[in-house]
């Protein structure tokens, strides 16, 4: 299996809308994401995408990886491979950028049992994210 992980472009947030659509969630507003939808990485196999995610860069020394979706057609494990190629991409590019902290939010057990896995604290609290649109 070659995988090859890329930065996202313009064309890849349809793709993930549908994404988030075929696993029954709302796909994110772009102007939410960063860069305006292409501020995150797609990982493909065999040149087909499999799974993406988002880094969120702050003006301290902490980033968020967040909103990771999938090919729901992709095997599961192709998709758990992608993800843990994804956790392990992110967590160098966020420290090769001086950053000390990464951060995720998911309650997800899939996803919190992987990043587990590649020893991250986990949170034995429920977090609940929250939001407010301020204009329309």
């Amino acid at each position: 299996m070659k995988l090859n992980i890329r930065e996202l472009n313009e064309s890849d947030y349809d793709l993930l809308s549908k994404w988030w659509n075929d696993w029954g969630w709302t796909p994110v507003e772009k102007d939410m994401l960063p860069e305006n939808g292409t501020g995150g990485l797609m990982i493909e196999k065999d040149g087909e995408p499999v799974l993406a995610g988002f880094i969120f860069w702050t003006n301290a020394k902490w980033a968020i990886l967040d909103y990771i979706v999938s090919n729901k057609e992709s095997s599961p494990r192709h998709r758990q491979h992608c993800l843990e190629s994804l956790i392990v991409f992110a967590e160098e590019m966020v420290e090769r950028a001086d950053y000390k902290y990464l951060y995720s939010f998911t309650q997800h057990t899939g996803l919190i049992k992987t990043h587990r896995k590649f020893g991250w604290n986990i949170s034995k609290n429920n977090i609940f994210k929250m939001f407010k649109t301020l204009k329309k």
